[in-house]
């Protein structure tokens, strides 16, 4: 429990890349690590939304999500997409949609969520944190290929 909730525990667990890596792990998804002199990432997925989950900086957890719609949508589309994106996004602000710059016909989205935890985390927090923001992102994604037309089942890009 946090100190502004329990003085007596004040020492609230820092949030890092190895307990990420345990609650994925706690959950049953399968995740790929990637480290480096100066980055620590995990890569996930859940269906066919894609994850990277970073700290970005000592005060900030970061989850970014990323779908890649086929080529089989026709002239205008990455157009289509960013309205559609829009249209989602007016209906729940977080995590936004955007339509990331693509080469080719295919269009990839994609969201950023981020939760500041300068003060650490206990495990039901992070576990809070990290399902809520893995939650929405899928949620959002979702409601995106309705809009779309886009089939749960279709090959993505």
């Amino acid at each position: 429990m946090a100190w502004w909730t329990d003085p007596d525990n004040a020492a609230t667990p820092p949030v890092t890349m190895d307990r990420v890596a345990a609650w994925l792990e706690r959950i049953g998804w399968e995740y790929e690590r990637r480290r480096g002199e100066d980055y620590d990432e995990i890569h996930t997925g859940a269906g066919r939304t894609q994850f990277l989950i970073e700290i970005p900086s000592p005060r900030l957890l970061s989850v970014r999500g990323r779908e890649t719609y086929g080529t089989g949508h026709g002239p205008g589309s990455q157009e289509r997409v960013a309205a559609a994106a829009t249209q989602v996004n007016e209906s729940c602000w977080v995590p936004s949609v955007f339509v990331l710059p693509s080469q080719g016909e295919a269009t990839t989205v994609a969201t950023r969520a981020l939760v500041n935890i300068e003060a650490g985390a206990n495990d039901e927090q992070l576990h809070d944190y990290l399902g809520l923001m893995t939650t929405t992102t899928v949620e959002r994604f979702k409601a995106l290929r309705e809009l779309l037309g886009i089939d749960d089942e279709e090959e993505a890009g």
